[in-house]
């Protein structure tokens, strides 16, 4: 199942934001509240990373014609002579292009690719559940929510104390109601697989990395849903887990929590493979109760420190 993205803001970055994900398999509609994408200022300078992430998304051969690659800078003392000068003979060196053209050639790619972007459409509220609040008082549901913050780019909302207790409840619900079916409904294929990416999030526990991490939850839970068979769970415990995953890295900041979890999980395993499916609810309502109380200690003291 494709997950869904809202974008509020079609500058650069949101823009930018929607390509990638459409490209990650999303499905994105952005919303700008003016009537054309327009960008703000004259030229702007891009060096090597920059120019190297136009190229991955194949939008430099098409700006190249409307931009300015630079050969060689100068710098000038008060009296206004060169004081340094420095050539850059690398194609990917520094370019200069107008913004307005950059913001077009980024607009196209995003369209071409697939990203519904709507004009004249004014976000003017999120909430966290995950949905963007039109002026026109339209709700729109996403697996995904970026807001984009003028001059600072997308953005994740920090989850509150009070929004991460809702979600580890409703996680709780859902994902004992998984576990329980996957217990009696999971092949032996599917607990074979199940048992493997527990291995290689054990793995990734150990050299810890987040992406890596992430990737390897996801991966774990993604077998679960599916021997558990419900297609209704299965969309509802999805949007829970993405919220879930800002909050991941928070409760595995706690000092000793990542090696409990894997130890959780093992146990969790052990009564699924015994087709045991009251001790596998109690095992999963044990690990997410942990994750639950390491989570909240450290935003806790987050919202201590901040305040």
């Amino acid at each position: 199942m494709a997950r869904h993205a809202e974008i509020a803001g079609g500058g650069m970055a949101g823009l930018s934001m929607g390509l990638m994900l459409v490209r990650s398999g999303w499905s994105v509609r952005l919303h700008e509240r003016s009537t054309a994408i327009r960008e703000s200022g004259a030229g702007i300078y891009m060096r090597r990373n920059s120019l190297k992430i136009l190229q991955e998304f194949q939008l430099l051969e098409d700006l190249r014609p409307r931009g300015s690659r630079i050969e060689r800078t100068f710098v000038f003392d008060a009296a206004g002579r060169v004081h340094q000068q420095r050539e850059t003979p690398g194609e990917l060196d520094l370019w200069v292009f107008p913004r307005q053209a950059l913001i077009e050639s980024i607009e196209r790619k995003a369209r071409e690719a697939g990203v519904d972007v709507r004009l004249e459409s004014t976000a003017v509220a999120a909430d966290p559940a995950g949905a963007l609040i039109l002026d026109d008082g339209a709700r729109l549901e996403a697996d995904g929510l970026i807001t984009i913050v003028p001059h600072k780019g997308p953005i994740v909302t920090k989850v509150t104390v009070r929004q991460a207790e809702s979600i580890y409840q409703v996680r709780g619900v859902l994902e004992g109601l998984a576990v329980r079916l996957f217990t009696v409904r999971a092949s032996e294929a599917q607990l074979e697989r199940l048992e493997r990416a527990a291995d290689t999030l054990e793995r990734v526990y150990k050299k810890f990395e987040a992406n890596a991490f992430l990737k390897a939850k996801s991966d774990f839970y993604g077998v679960l849903l599916e021997g558990a068979d419900n297609e209704v769970a299965t969309s509802m415990l999805r949007n829970i887990h993405i919220r879930v995953s800002l909050l991941r890295a928070t409760s595995l900041s706690n000092p000793g929590r990542a090696k409990d979890s894997m130890k959780e999980i093992r146990q969790l395993l052990t009564a699924i493979r015994a087709r045991d499916e009251e001790g596998a609810w109690k095992a999963c309502m044990k690990h997410i109760e942990n994750a639950t109380k390491a989570a909240l200690a450290v935003l806790r003291e987050e919202q201590v420190s901040s305040d």
